[in-house]
Order: C-alpha cells, then sequence, then structure tokens
C-alpha cells in the first residue's frame, strides 16, 4: 500500500500502481512511466524503486530461488551460474 499512501500524501491524482517483476521492477517501472506520458495518460509520473534482498531475512529466500533456478553457484568454483531460461531448459 506504500505507493497509495505515498501518492495520498503529496496529493496526486491519476493511475497508481505498484509492479513487482523481480530484479526488472524498476526497468518495467520506467517503460509504463514512459508509455503513460507517450500515450498522454499522463503529464509527469513519479517512480520510486529499492531493493534490499542481500539483508539477513531476505537472502536466504531470494538467493535459494536464484541457486533452485541455475541461475546462481551456491559456492565459489561449485559449477558455472546459468540463466534461468538456461537452468528450465536442461532441468526437463
Amino acid at each position: 500500500m506504500g505507493h497509495s499512501q505515498f501518492a495520498e500524501a503529496i496529493g496526486a491524482r491519476g493511475p497508481n500502481i505498484q509492479i513487482n517483476s523481480a530484479c526488472a521492477s524498476t526497468t518495467q517501472a520506467f517503460a509504463v512511466a514512459s508509455d503513460w506520458i507517450r500515450t498522454g495518460r499522463c503529464a509527469r509520473v513519479v517512480v520510486i524503486s529499492a531493493d534490499d534482498i542481500t539483508s539477513d531475512r531476505m537472502l536466504p529466500w531470494f538467493g535459494s530461488g536464484f541457486v533452485a533456478s541455475g541461475a546462481a553457484a551456491p559456492t565459489r568454483g561449485s559449477r558455472t551460474p546459468r540463466s534461468p531460461s538456461t537452468a528450465a531448459a536442461t532441468a526437463c
């Protein structure tokens, strides 16, 4: 609800969304903002983004997901990290 609370605090009007697309959230948010401005839906857009996946509480969750998908190596030199699409293709 942070997005709606921020909009209320600054008196913003118009569309208001929250985006979560893992590592690409900021990139996707800028693409949406650009589209809204280009199509005339908005004159201005505020984009706020933050990630802290390396905190002691979050790293086990995110880290295990990257290891499970093959996008990260569990230890140094264990195996070459692969992209998630490559890991998915070789897991079948």
